[in-house]
């Protein structure tokens, strides 16, 4: 099994079909994806590491309150469900530029 931030890193690429892979170009989709990934994970008894470094990241940078990282970036889009998709995969591939 391929660290969810794989399977992001592709979304990211593939923004234009990015509702191909989960169902509708949305942050509610996208959450649910990630809560799918890492519900599979989990009973494949995968310890996703990457992932996990990607979560402490987004709290260090306080994209990850305690309301969690989709509503975070649902209210810093001013609602706009698109636009927080693409603040999202940006921000998953600024962590892996930066080595994560």
């Amino acid at each position: 099994m391929r660290s969810l931030i794989e399977e992001l890193l592709y979304i990211s690429k593939e923004r234009v079909r990015a509702e191909f892979i989960t169902g509708y170009k949305s942050i509610e989709s996208v959450y649910s994806f990630v809560l799918g990934y890492g519900a599979a994970a989990r009973r494949a008894k995968f310890d996703d590491q990457r992932f996990k470094a990607f979560c402490q990241w987004l709290m260090k940078r306080g994209d990850f309150p305690n309301n969690g990282w989709a509503e975070k970036l649902l209210a810093d889009c001013k609602g706009d469900s698109k636009a927080a998709v693409d603040v999202f995969l940006d921000r998953v591939e600024k962590f892996v530029e930066e080595g994560g």
